[in-house]
């Protein structure tokens, strides 16, 4: 098992017990209390691996992150799309994750949420130390510009794979296609 493989899987034990973002039940011991946050679907998720794509636990030299975990069920179409293309333009060992942890109502303020999630992508970074982070969205593209401006790491956008507009899985493609086209030989 590689080093970062093993530092990763550690980390994920680290965000389980994560309670910062999860206010209720406060009475309760912490054990109790994640154990409620699971059974309200509010816990941590990890992108798991699915076909030959490695999701949370990839370890390759790009990091696709997306703005915070579904509280759908996995895999959806759209997900099924996500991967698909992963898997197709040679990104299938790529690291995917998400800015905030925990399945949360997406009424729930975001800001918070992002700014006690930060340091745990902080730590994902510095353990796979990619050559390219994929922004999955506007919105997280705009926060990794600013958060991870002076390393020297390339950040890139695609489409959200969960865009509603009817030209979604064109743009997807071809946001997929150029980013194999300017980072798959530098990558391997």
């Amino acid at each position: 098992m590689k080093a970062s493989n093993k530092a990763l899987k550690e980390l994920t034990y680290k965000i389980e017990g994560c309670l910062k973002c999860y206010k209720e039940f406060k009475k309760y011991s912490e054990e109790d209390r994640i154990r409620f946050r699971e059974w309200y679907n509010q816990g941590p998720w990890f992108f798991p691996p699915y076909k030959k794509v490695m999701g949370f636990l990839g370890d390759g030299k790009v990091v696709f992150v997306c703005q915070r975990p579904s509280t759908g069920t996995f895999p959806d179409k759209k997900v099924k799309l996500f991967y698909k293309l992963i898997e197709k333009y040679g990104f299938k060992d790529a690291h995917i994750t998400d800015l905030v942890k925990c399945r949360r109502k997406a009424k729930e303020p975001m800001d918070k949420m992002i700014q006690n999630c930060l340091p745990l992508l902080e730590q994902e970074i510095e353990i796979l130390k990619p050559k390219l982070i994929v922004a999955v969205g506007n919105k997280v593209k705009r926060i990794l510009e600013k958060k991870f401006a002076n390393r020297e790491i390339e950040i890139e956008y695609i489409t959200h794979y969960a865009y509603r507009g009817k030209d979604r899985n064109k743009r997807l493609r071809k946001d997929f296609r150029r980013l194999r086209e300017k980072y798959y030989i530098t990558l391997e």
